[in-house]
């Protein structure tokens, strides 16, 4: 029970004569009584009434909207409308404290406190009492009676103050009002330390999911969420197949050579992992490249398109199935945009967006924000993107610039990734997978 349902319930106890025990020295209060239909048991000395013969309610008055200041100017006076207090104004329309009923806007029916001197526009009903009547009990009885059930259903709804008079009320002798209000109130602190508890556990559970992903990535990557099989290939022979494929690239031109990565020193490694697993760079693991933009002036670039073009703005940490925008093979001749194959990882490197991925399921081209990687033979895409996933927070802080940061290449290619064995890479995506889909399930 939420800390609304749980201050409903009281209101409705109150109302119903269930909040305190009944007085029979009580004296009743005089009012024309009102013969009720409703369902529950008229407590002991309690009189059903109409609204408009125990209070009299009646509008403010209207006010321009430019003569109500913001500022609580101690000569100035609140003012309310039918959602509450307005703001401040120069002069008041009324002395005392009542109950304010609003009677205009979504909200109309909502139940306000003023005390003191204060001004009420024609969207707030005064109630000032017309028997003994305490109005700090009429305030919680007049919540109870949820009058928003009897608004106009237009666009802009609103109450009529003659509809509202012909509502029932259940009036309790003042002094057992005077004990309810007490009773209201001592519970009332209660509940707001309930609601200051729940609104905690709230946002904890709001976090908790996000939370425990980045604990189950965490531990995905140091080798931890799934048990090592000693009879799979270590993650040194992969990667000597991998140095032997690049050569081969290179030698045949399909690769670039680039300028070695440094190795990694003993005191460079952030954790340590299992004896079949590797530590290496993201440029030894995987042919990376940046994307470009085809010059918009050039209409024959984007005109009739049909090859993909993607954005940051369409990697959406999954696979990647649709990119709504398209450049020609002409573009793909002319300018330094490259085609990615089917299963090329794609990070971005700018803005906003830093970090955000996907996984290609078509051939595509990208702009000059993203990078997409190739892995190498033994190298699993979907462990390669669930590690960068798991990098995330870690490529926001390093990249550099004001209004639009940015985290180049060189520094991804440059950042360490334990490789495990293949075999390994295959079982913890999986785990993977099957966590984040129980983890999403308590969303």
């Amino acid at each position: 029970m939420t800390a609304q349902q749980l201050k409903n319930s009281i209101l409705q106890l109150a109302a119903q004569g269930k909040l305190v025990p009944q007085d029979p020295n009580d004296e009743p209060v005089k009012i024309t009584p009102y013969a009720s239909d409703n369902p529950f048991v008229t407590p002991h000395k309690w009189v059903w009434a109409k609204l408009g013969d125990a209070f009299n309610m009646q509008a403010g008055k209207f006010v321009k909207a430019c003569e109500i200041y913001e500022d609580n100017n101690p000569e100035r006076f609140p003012c309310y409308g039918g959602n509450g207090l307005r703001g401040y104004v120069d002069t008041f329309n009324t002395e005392g404290s009542f109950p304010l009923i609003g009677r205009q806007g979504a909200l109309c029916g909502n139940i306000n406190m003023a005390k003191g001197k204060f001004y009420a526009t024609e969207h707030a009903v005064v109630a000032k009492p017309n028997t003994d009547i305490d109005v700090n009990w009429a305030f919680y009885a007049l919540i109870s009676l949820n009058l928003n059930q009897y608004s106009t259903a237009t666009a802009q709804p609103g109450l009529a103050v003659s509809k509202i008079s012909n509502v029932p009320i259940l009036i309790p002798p003042l002094a057992e009002q005077h004990r309810i209000v007490e009773r209201i109130e001592q519970l009332l602190t209660h509940i707001a330390d309930y609601d200051t508890a729940e609104q905690k556990l709230t946002a904890l559970n709001a976090k908790f999911p996000d939370q425990l992903k980045k604990s189950i990535l965490q531990s995905a990557v140091q080798g931890k969420l799934v048990p090592q099989d000693e009879n799979d290939e270590p993650a040194s022979v992969l990667l000597e197949r991998i140095r032997a494929e690049k050569e081969q690239l290179i030698k045949e031109g399909k690769l670039k050579k680039e300028k070695p990565l440094p190795p990694i020193a003993e005191d460079e490694i952030p954790f340590e992992v299992p004896e079949s697993w590797e530590w290496v760079r993201l440029g030894d693991i995987g042919d990376w490249s940046s994307g470009a933009t085809p010059s918009r002036s050039h209409t024959g670039y984007y005109k009739k398109g049909t090859i993909p073009w993607l954005k940051t703005g369409d990697l959406n940490d999954g696979i990647i199935t649709d990119i709504p925008e398209k450049i020609t093979r002409l573009a793909l001749e002319k300018t330094s945009v490259r085609l990615n194959p089917v299963g090329s990882v794609l990070i971005a490197m700018y803005g906003a967006t830093i970090g955000k991925l996907g996984i290609l399921s078509l051939e595509a081209t990208t702009n000059q924000a993203c990078c997409a990687c190739l892995p190498f033979n033994g190298v699993f895409n979907k462990y390669l993107f669930y590690f960068l996933y798991s990098q995330k927070t870690s490529f926001q802080s390093r990249s550099e610039g004001g209004a639009q940061p940015n985290i180049s290449k060189e520094k991804i290619v440059a950042t360490y990734i334990p490789i495990p064995p293949l075999t390994e890479q295959h079982r913890i995506v999986a785990r993977i997978e099957e966590l984040m889909a129980m983890v999403e399930g308590l969303r």
